[in-house]
């Protein structure tokens, strides 16, 4: 499915080539419809071509969202509510239901709501429980594999889901989550010692035993089960041979009745030659810094890693404390020596130079380029 963006001053949109309009009684349930989970398009032509254009405003979609992080339960939880109760909704009002559109692409999450939006597309040519399973397929790969919870909720719905009714959903949700823990709720004394770091009887009855000391035999050192570091009973063990040594002035050898005596060689200075490093031959990844030139309380920005998210959200790698700034404003990746941003769908929009990037375009950064985050100036350097 071709999918294209539009962003203007006040609304960004999302372009889909058009499949079947909805029918005339269709509209009019769809009038009346009551819901905050579902975006419905208008209809219309571009160049002679059926398009349908959403209003995404302020929305991000899943498929960026996961970009930058990890499926954990609690999103996992509310994608998956969100299915089963717009169902609901679509049924109620005898829409029909495989026109929900289930694409990474097409799942958005409202900034201000909080919630998760699904889009309706009637003509879209698959059944519903098909793509809900190649929607799990995808979200299995971006999930986040040491949230136990998370992972039980995925393989659960992965598994049972599409081999019955979505509103299966509901019930899947409800089950208490279970693990050789115990249930969240359950009393700690049902972890077993070992796994709660508890040393077992046995262990502490050991740690409990007093160290048995050395003793000190015809000039010969005994360590016996005494806790002592490696090195402090290689350092003892030197210093009587090399005592023993110095009073034989010679090498003692072995004779029948006679131990071993060792004597350690004396160690020889070493000397490491390190070669000269040109300064020219050091590779350093290079660096960007967004430089403020506003007349707020925001601070000059450092892109580092290959990733960096900038936003008013505590959380991003690139804080910006502006009330017009969204919570996950822009983006910018680094590709070798070049810097790029992207709008992630802000509110107050991204311009580069002066002029406003659509969703999901990403633009190439100039050496002394100018940065709008909505109102707030930032220099490239």
């Amino acid at each position: 499915m071709e999918i294209a963006y539009n962003r203007s001053l006040m609304t960004s949109s999302m372009i889909l080539e058009a499949g079947e309009a909805p029918a005339e009684w269709e509209e009019r349930m769809i009038a009346n419809l009551k819901t905050d989970r579902v975006l419905f398009g208008e209809w219309g032509k571009e160049n002679g071509r059926a398009r349908v254009w959403y209003d995404i405003t302020g929305k991000q979609s899943l498929q960026q969202f996961l970009e930058d992080a990890k499926l954990g339960y609690d999103l996992l939880a509310d994608l998956l509510f969100g299915i089963y109760e717009t169902v609901e909704q679509t049924e109620s009002m005898l829409l029909c239901t495989d026109a929900i559109l289930l694409m990474p692409e097409t799942i958005f999450l409202d900034y201000r709501s909080g919630k998760v939006i699904f889009c309706y597309y009637p003509g879209y040519g698959k059944t519903l429980p098909e793509a809900f399973a190649v929607l799990m397929e995808y979200l299995l790969v971006h999930l986040d594999h040491g949230d136990e919870k998370a992972v039980k909720l995925a393989y659960d719905a992965y598994g049972r889901i599409p081999k019955g009714s979505i509103k299966m959903l509901a019930d899947l949700l409800c089950t208490p989550y279970e693990s050789e823990y115990g249930t969240d709720d359950g009393p700690a004394d049902t972890v077993p010692a070992q796994r709660r770091g508890e040393p077992e009887q046995e262990e502490m009855q050991r740690q409990e035993e007093p160290p048995k000391h050395s003793k000190k035999r015809d000039g010969v050192l005994l360590i016996w089960k005494k806790k002592v570091r490696l090195p402090q009973v290689f350092d003892s063990v030197c210093k009587v041979c090399r005592g023993i040594w110095e009073k034989a002035g010679r090498r003692s050898s072995r004779t029948d009745g006679e131990g071993y005596v060792f004597a350690p060689e004396e160690d020889e200075p070493s000397s490491v030659m390190r070669p000269t490093v040109l300064l020219q031959e050091i590779s350093r990844p290079p660096e960007g810094i967004l430089r403020y030139e506003g007349n707020g309380a925001c601070t000059d920005l450092k892109i580092e890693g290959e990733s960096c998210v900038i936003g008013s959200d505590r959380t991003c790698e690139c804080y910006v404390p502006s009330a017009t700034v969204s919570r996950r404003h822009a983006r910018i990746t680094r590709r070798g020596e070049l810097f790029f941003i992207e709008d992630l769908n802000s509110a107050n929009g991204t311009y580069v130079g002066g002029a406003l990037l659509n969703y999901r375009t990403r633009m190439s950064l100039e050496k002394n380029e100018i940065i709008l985050l909505a109102d707030e100036k930032f220099r490239f350097i």
